[in-house]
């Protein structure tokens, strides 16, 4: 279906994204001491290129 509406002429839409298999990740993270922390049960997501400007606001003035 996404592949689709991607293909699709919208003159309104500047781009389409999408969010795949959200799951549960275990992570060891390394301090500057050399010690492993555990994380588990994280949750990260697979997105695609377009989603960085879909949901990135603009800075249009200021910082």
């Amino acid at each position: 279906m996404f592949e689709s509406l991607r293909q699709l002429q919208f003159q309104e839409v500047e781009a389409f994204t999408f969010v795949a298999y959200p799951r549960p990740r275990s992570y060891n993270v390394e301090t500057i001491d050399k010690e492993e922390l555990p994380y588990e049960d994280l949750y990260a997501m697979e997105v695609d290129t377009a989603y960085h400007s879909v949901f990135t606001p603009e800075v249009l003035q200021g910082s």
